[in-house]
């Protein structure tokens, strides 16, 4: 799609949100594997139902925050900006951005592989 429009401005924002929770599952993933010396995947899934209904319910609250963001029709509302949730310093930006990008690219493919590895372990 065209820079600037309103396609290419939503695939921006779900690439910001999918890398924020890619950076978050990463060292956690990590934490978990060294914690318990197991998959982390299916350790997790074993959890009480009651932990893993916190856990979720507890992400969904943070993640309505975005809500209002979108207008009619699930699309970001013209004023906003792909990826920016809270008011920072615009001179900064760039730099954090494409650190946070850089960064949050690499732990989308390293969580990534870490669900393959742990779906082909569940297979075999």
């Amino acid at each position: 799609p065209p820079k600037g429009s309103p396609r290419f401005r939503w695939l921006q924002e779900a690439e910001k949100k999918h890398s924020r929770v890619a950076l978050l599952a990463a060292p956690s993933l990590a934490a978990i594997a060294m914690a318990t010396g197991e998959d982390p995947v299916p350790w997790l899934n074993h959890q009480p139902l009651g932990e893993q209904i916190l856990f979720y319910s507890s992400a969904g609250i943070l993640e309505s925050i975005n809500l209002r963001r979108l207008a009619k029709g699930f699309t970001l509302k013209d004023e906003e900006e792909p990826g920016r949730v809270f008011a920072t310093n615009a001179s900064a930006l760039p730099n954090l951005n494409f650190i946070e990008d850089t960064a949050g690219r690499a732990c989308m493919l390293g969580v990534a592989g870490t669900l393959l590895a742990s779906a082909t372990q569940s297979v075999a």
